[in-house]
């Protein structure tokens, strides 16, 4: 196995391990409504005070370092593709997202947050549709995240929840099942 194709894996497990480790953690002690980001927030009644998310740190740290490592394994899987740049700029679009946790205090920091949310999404979704062209990974996971929204009747108050679940799914299966890297 080449150096490259080993570290690409490596990185895309514990990447997955911290994101993994982060909302299993988040969510066995919150509960999960409270773990939708900015939904949770909202919902729960979220104010300056609110005790259960008054330190975000934890949760940049683990947006970043997992989307960081997640940038060598998605430039090495579409290196043929003149599409490449948007490997490079989905994870960047996250590192928006992990500076700027406080974004309800903010009006900068919700539009740096929004710019790099939407950006990350946008930038993976194509890379998933046109470069990898994962489909028969792609479409169960994006069914079971709306089956899991319908059944926990949040769908309409968290989409963008289950679509963020159903991305970092379907990148990680793809990264680690699917794509080529030599």
């Amino acid at each position: 196995m080449e150096t490259q194709v080993i570290i690409s894996y490596i990185c895309t497990v514990v990447s997955l391990l911290m994101f993994v480790g982060f909302n299993y953690l988040c969510i066995k002690k919150y509960g999960l409504l409270s773990c939708y980001s900015a939904y949770g927030m909202k919902w729960e009644g979220y104010t300056k005070e609110h005790p259960q998310l008054k330190n975000l740190n934890l949760w940049s740290i683990v947006t970043i370092v997992s989307a960081a490592l997640l940038l060598i394994p998605m430039l090495c899987s579409s290196k043929d593709s003149p599409l490449q740049f948007l490997c490079f700029f989905a994870p960047l679009h996250l590192f928006l997202v992990g500076f700027t946790p406080h974004y309800c205090k903010n009006k900068t920091a919700f539009i740096i947050h929004q710019i790099g949310a939407w950006g990350a999404v946008l930038c993976v979704l194509i890379w998933l549709f046109v470069i990898v062209k994962m489909w028969a990974v792609i479409i169960p996971v994006f069914t079971l995240a709306f089956v899991i929204a319908i059944g926990t009747r949040t769908t309409k108050k968290s989409y963008f929840y289950y679509l963020e679940m159903a991305i970092y799914l379907s990148t990680y299966l793809v990264l680690l099942f699917g794509v080529s890297y030599v």
